[in-house]
């Protein structure tokens, strides 16, 4: 995906997820699409890192070799815990309700 493509995306995402903020919906997608490009971003570095390529022998030296070491994980840890603040959410406002209608049930 070149930076053309990707930006194409998120000015189509962004708006979308803004506008449907009170969905959750449209953080999940916008989180596992963030992750899937982030997935296939690390695997094709990697492959190309350990195939000797002549093109990834510049991104070992600094400059560009900061985003490889801070960028990327940065990358990975905020979809990391913007899925456990998703998931975690669910569960609490699933636990809530249970706890609503059995309070409802009872009296």
């Amino acid at each position: 995906m070149n930076f053309l493509s990707l930006l194409t995306v998120l000015l189509i995402m962004v708006p979308i997820a803004l506008m449907f903020r009170e969905y959750k919906s449209s953080f999940w997608a916008f989180n596992i699409i963030g992750f899937t490009d982030f997935l296939i971003a690390v695997g094709t570095g990697v492959f190309f890192a350990f195939s000797g390529d002549e093109i990834m022998l510049n991104i070992r030296f600094l400059p560009l070799a900061m985003i490889p070491l801070f960028g990327v994980p940065i990358s990975g840890l905020t979809h990391i815990v913007m899925f456990n603040k998703l998931i975690t959410e669910q569960i609490t406002n699933s636990t809530n309700e249970i706890e609503l209608k059995t309070a409802a049930n009872e009296g």
